[in-house]
């Protein structure tokens, strides 16, 4: 059994050192998804692309955003772990995102499933495992759901593991364990009312879910679960701020209705 502890993640939010060209596909009717591709950013950076084609509107459709994290070469002392943040806001302001640090990477363990890496959804005041509190796009049930350190699809090994954790339910080489420090990564922002939204995340193509009392060798008793966020779903922004020596975003798009 693996008992996946909670470690908050934080956004330092620091001065704007880059920008990204982003490039849409035309759209020529109100609530037609367009994508925009937003690029790389390859040094540590926070960034609002700016302009009409980052202007999100979830009340019209859901905003999905997706992106490739690279952190191999990310392997932070204990406790000096810095978190990527990718999400969205009103104006300059997150209100939803994923955080993605590397708090146990500088330990990584070759032969046994360790704590490496940290992907969570994040909104103001709520930054852990705790806060997750919905179980569908239109469902907030309250937090916390099950037993919060008992989860799957948040925390994830770069190294190998032994033959008998391969045999575990839910050990996938290159997906949850043996990653590299590599991760593919997907949010859906979904609107509930003008004012509140859930957010939902797939990493590696893994859903987040908790055990209700305890991790079991099975599926996690709630999946997916995600996390509420306030702000005015129609007027939303995407962002990113990109943490840590040699941490890259890749392949950052975002999918919606202006």
């Amino acid at each position: 059994m693996r008992r996946l502890f909670l470690v908050t993640a934080a956004v330092l939010l620091v001065a704007i050192l880059s920008s990204t060209v982003a490039t849409a596909m035309p759209s020529t009717l109100p609530g037609v998804p367009v994508t925009v591709n937003f690029g790389t950013i390859s040094r540590p950076a926070y960034v609002w692309p700016a302009g009409p084609t980052n202007q999100w509107n979830l009340t019209a459709c859901d905003l999905t955003i997706n992106y490739r994290l690279a952190m191999a070469t990310y392997r932070p002392s204990l406790g000096t772990t810095l978190w990527t943040s990718l999400g969205v806001g009103n104006g300059t302001d997150p209100r939803g995102w994923m955080s993605s640090g590397a708090p146990f990477a500088a330990q990584a363990l070759p032969m046994t499933f360790d704590l490496d890496d940290k992907l969570n959804l994040c909104a103001p005041g709520r930054l852990d495992e705790m806060s997750y509190d919905a179980t569908g796009p239109n469902t907030i049930i309250g937090a916390p759901i099950g037993s919060p350190t008992d989860n799957y699809g948040i925390w994830f090994d770069r190294t190998g593991i032994s033959p008998s954790q391969r045999l575990l339910w839910g050990n996938v080489n290159r997906v949850t364990y043996g990653t590299g420090g590599n991760y593919t990564v997907q949010v859906v922002y979904h609107a509930v009312s003008g004012g509140q939204g859930t957010m939902f995340a797939t990493v590696n193509g893994i859903p987040t879910g908790f055990y209700a009392a305890g991790w079991v060798n099975a599926p996690p008793d709630f999946t997916p679960v995600g996390k509420s966020f306030t702000g005015d779903m129609t007027s939303l922004r995407a962002f990113a701020a990109v943490q840590g020596s040699g941490v890259r975003i890749a392949n950052w798009t975002a999918r919606g209705c202006h």
